[in-house]
């Protein structure tokens, strides 16, 4: 329920008319996320933030199933940002080149 509330939270930042979504299912979503993905709750936390950080992103991840759906396309996108960041600064990566999940 806490990454679901996290994720209407920050939708709310970027549009304060935002519908309230029905949490329950939300949360469901994120458990299926949690149990069949085997994703941890800082690794959606930390997606969920980044997607809302996103300008595309945040007009595309409105749900925690479409945060599901997209999973592997969102992380290659926080990934290939984070590396050309890296080539400026060092940034939120290890030194295998994968996200810090507790960077953002």
């Amino acid at each position: 329920m806490e990454s679901a509330k996290l994720l209407f939270e920050l939708m709310q930042q970027n549009n304060p008319d935002v519908k309230q979504p029905n949490f329950e299912k939300w949360a469901g979503d994120i458990r299926k996320i949690r149990e069949l993905d085997k994703r941890t709750t800082k690794q959606i936390n930390w997606l969920i933030r980044w997607t809302q950080q996103d300008d595309f992103w945040q007009t595309n991840i409105l749900s925690p199933a479409k945060l599901r759906k997209q999973w592997d396309q969102l992380v290659m996108k926080a990934t290939n940002e984070y590396e050309k960041k890296k080539q400026v600064q060092i940034g939120a990566h290890n030194k295998n080149n994968q996200i810090d999940w507790g960077a953002l």
